[in-house]
């Protein structure tokens, strides 16, 4: 009988967890993002903020770390580590470090001012980051 789940795919290897990374990054970043908005009400737009970018940035640096390593298979060939996939993360960190930095003015200037919306892009920015790498 095949097993379905084979227990030496559960392991990630030093490698494959650095391949991984920007993306663990990414949905705890977009995670503290919306918890800072539910604590933080109506008073802290520039941490939010801050923190959103900071969690672009930690990703880019991450994505950067693993520019140009061999190819890796993560999660039973769902999952692709490659040059092709890291080129479109860079691509999605970089505009969507740009689209919070230019949106940030047009929110106060029209009174929407919410922190879901940080939490918004990171998450949107990850499922792009996911489908770039997708396999199956």
């Amino acid at each position: 009988m095949d097993q379905l789940i084979k227990p030496q795919n559960l392991s990630l290897s030093r490698e494959q967890f650095a391949m991984l990374l920007p993306y663990l990054i990414m949905a705890v970043g977009a995670m503290v993002t919306l918890l800072l908005g539910v604590f933080q009400k109506h008073k802290g737009k520039e941490l939010i903020l801050t923190v959103s970018l900071l969690t672009v940035i930690g990703a880019l640096y991450s994505v950067s770390a693993v520019w140009g390593e061999p190819t890796q298979s993560l999660f039973n060939n769902m999952l692709a580590a490659d040059y092709y996939s890291g080129l479109l993360n860079v691509v999605f960190l970089g505009a969507t470090a740009l689209v919070l930095l230019t949106s940030y003015s047009y929110l106060e200037k029209e009174g929407i001012h919410y922190a879901e919306y940080y939490s918004l892009m990171l998450f949107s920015c990850l499922g792009m980051m996911l489908l770039s790498a997708a396999l199956d």
